[in-house]
């Protein structure tokens, strides 16, 4: 009798219900008692990147990415996001409680599995563990990958566990399938692959039959090629899934890599559009996505291949930094989250507990390791999937699913019955050395930055609009940290939304110090200095923001104004002609600068036709009209500036500007009435306006129409 088929104990409804109310009550709590609350509601960059592309998708664009490109990231979490979009209520909230379900699934799927293999006490530990655990709770309520990636791994276990060695070929297709959904939401997944194709050939019960693998891999490309084929009809390249994992590697294999820190080197902080920025001028013209992924790849082999007893080191350190029990942050510190919430704050277990417990119960059922190879091949591939790369919080959660099946295994083999006194406290003292090795801070993992809480929560009370706590924030985390340069650029951005450009400009000027690769904080810089009359500055700063940009156009833009502005027309032209031929030409800011640019060098032709077309956007039609009809008067030709404004008019009719200035133009063209009648609907719309009243009173004396 094969191992498959020997009949295996199973947990009734009653603890499984037990353990989907416990899971779905605090996940339900978690929700309850953070909404409302901007540091754990407003999703910010990784979440903010997801929320912000399923909209998208939501609104119909179902094949369009973030970077109009080939995917850098895998889309399923963003699709499933505009999936639960179109739910009634709020769509963040709705998100979140959806997730909150996965999670309390996962539980259910994970003590499935643990009793099958182990016994019911091991199915109700595991599942109790992935209820409570405060890791668990705190993903499963952002709105990241991890609640999604999570439930896949957990139902991939659940179904490769029920199947037996006599399964149809259509039920490794099945497991193929959700292996290829689960690489769609997170491509490390695919770590598995190798170890699952040999097991489906060779696994217990399995003699060699090549069909098995051959199905299943067939329900991998099943899953991926649409992906696949989407990247090359978009970029022109053949991209599997998506173009992060070079600069992933590299940032967790660089010389100066410390195996956690999610830094580029070159860079304190960093966007796609830098790393895209710095490729093009390494390289001299825009780089693809996979001449991107190659370029980071052979960056990261290369630092192995330099210094391979380096390079070693730094892997056995990741592995301690995977096995420790800290949660190291990524986007958010998830103990300053712990602190803001008092069901967080109480003492769930962590990793610190889980890992432990599973490194015991691998222990207590290796000798049963051939029978369990899909739940320990699970575990090292999600595991070698995250050590590969950079160690985190987040990140490591993949490998949680199979360490909670082995973590329910090591309880039942504390409490088995029939077991010596002696053994029984031997795995204990086993589990006790194994619970203090993980807490001892040996790779100084606990000392992290106290400035980065006090960043976070200022970007987010800035989104939300709340500019006194963000500059609080913001100084706080400057407090602590002088020389953090992106908090710095971060307070100077809240001083200019709050209409502060004197305040900003002595911070922009310290953060460009400290960080002189970054254009945006060139773009905040110039832009202070716009608002504060510094206009030749100001130019020098577009010209930094573009020459770092590799040639944006929104920077070229920028710096064909701000030339403008200096009365250097003609290279500001230059400029314009250069965006026509970057496709610039439909963009209402381009139409309406451009037109003003051609009228100063008397292409009067050209500045109006260009005029007239930035007249279809609303952002800056009466501004077009405006400019139009002041170019006309100027020229002391009020003819055809008048349909001109009383077109204006009909599309903004209590624009004050334009009333005036069609007051000029009926007046000039002999119609005093005319220029009555918009005078007086100048003075009811602005009673303060004394210029235009005095102007009113000689009109109707002069004319006699006063009489």
């Amino acid at each position: 009798m094969s191992p498959r088929s020997i009949p295996r104990p199973h947990l009734s409804r009653t603890p499984l219900l037990g353990i989907f109310g416990i899971a779905i009550v605090l996940r339900g709590i978690l929700v309850a008692t953070t909404r409302g609350d901007p540091i754990f509601d407003v999703p910010m960059l990784d979440a903010e990147y997801a929320v912000d592309w399923a909209r998208r998708i939501q609104a119909g664009d179902l094949w369009g990415s973030p970077e109009g490109t080939a995917y850098f990231r895998t889309p399923l979490y963003p699709a499933f996001l505009a999936a639960v979009f179109f739910l009634p209520g709020p769509d963040l909230l709705a998100a979140r409680l959806v997730q909150a379900v996965l999670g309390a699934v996962t539980a259910v799927l994970l003590a499935s599995v643990a009793a099958a293999r182990f016994g019911r006490v091991a199915g109700v530990a595991a599942g109790l563990l992935a209820a409570c655990s405060w890791p668990l709770l705190v993903f499963g309520r952002e709105l990241l990958i991890a609640p999604l990636s999570l439930f896949l791994g957990a139902l991939i276990l659940r179904v490769w566990d029920g199947t037996s060695p006599s399964a149809r070929l259509g039920r490794w297709l099945g497991i193929g399938a959700l292996m290829g959904l689960a690489a769609v939401a997170r491509p490390n997944s695919l770590a598995f692959l190798p170890i699952a194709l040999i097991l489906a050939a060779y696994g217990p019960g399995r003699r060699g039959d090549a069909r098995r693998p051959l199905v299943l891999l067939a329900g991998v490309v099943l899953m991926i090629a649409p992906v696949t084929l989407r990247n090359r009809v978009v970029s022109g390249e053949w991209i599997p899934l998506s173009y992060q994992a070079g600069i992933n590697l590299w940032i967790g294999n660089h010389p100066e890599a410390d195996g956690m820190s999610a830094v580029l080197p070159g860079f304190s902080s960093w966007r796609n559009e830098d790393v895209a920025a710095y490729l093009a001028r390494e390289y001299g013209r825009p780089v693809g996505p996979a001449e991107q992924d190659a370029h980071f790849r052979r960056l990261a082999w290369g630092a192995v291949r330099g210094a391979p007893i380096r390079a070693f080191a730094l892997l056995l350190r990741k592995t301690g930094l995977f096995l420790q029990a800290y949660e190291i942050r990524n986007n958010r510190d998830l103990y300053a989250l712990r602190e803001r919430n008092r069901l967080l704050g109480l003492p769930w277990p962590d990793f610190g507990f889980v890992g432990p417990l599973a490194l015991l119960g691998m222990g207590l059922v290796w000798k049963r390791r051939r029978e369990l190879s899909h739940l320990f091949g699970y575990a090292i591939a999600m595991a070698a999937g995250v050590i590969l790369f950079f160690v985190c919080a987040r990140y490591r959660l993949a490998a949680w699913p199979p360490l909670l099946v082995f973590a329910g295994a090591g309880i039942a083999g504390l409490v088995a019955p029939g077991i010596s006194r002696g053994r029984r406290l031997l795995r204990l003292g086993i589990l006790v050395a194994l619970l203090l090795l993980a807490r001892i801070d040996f790779l100084d993992v606990r000392h992290p930055d106290p400035s980065q809480p006090h960043y976070q929560y200022g970007n987010v009370y800035a989104r939300v609009g709340d500019y006194d706590a963000a500059e609080a924030e913001f100084r706080r985390a400057l407090s602590l940290t002088p020389g953090f340069s992106e908090a710095r650029h971060h307070l100077a951005a809240t001083y200019l939304r709050r209409g502060r450009p004197d305040l900003a400009l002595p911070e922009l000027r310290l953060a460009v110090a400290g960080l002189p690769n970054s254009f945006r904080v060139r773009r905040a810089l110039a832009e202070a200095l716009e608002a504060t009359g510094r206009i030749d500055e100001a130019v020098a700063a577009r010209r930094e923001a573009a020459e770092l940009s590799a040639g944006d156009p929104g920077d070229l833009l920028a710096l064909a104004n701000a030339l403008g502005m200096m009365r250097a027309y003609s290279e500001a032209w230059d400029l314009f002609v250069r965006l026509d031929s970057l496709g610039w030409s439909e963009d209402p800011y381009y139409e309406f600068n451009a037109g003003q640019t051609a009228l100063a060098l008397d292409r009067e032709e050209e500045g109006l036709a260009l005029l007239r077309r930035a007249t279809r956007h609303e952002e800056v039609r009466e501004g077009a009209w405006t400019i139009m009809a002041r170019y006309h008067l100027s020229r002391r030709d009020p003819e055809p500036a008048l349909p001109v404004l009383s077109e204006a008019l009909l599309h903004a009719p209590e624009n004050v500007d334009l009333r005036r200035l069609r007051a000029v133009a009926r007046y000039a063209l002999g119609d005093a009435d005319g220029a009555v009648e918009d005078l007086e609907k100048v003075v009811e719309l602005d009673p303060a306006d004394s210029d235009s009243r005095r102007r009113l009173d000689e009109i109707l004396e002069s004319s006699g129409l006063g009489d």
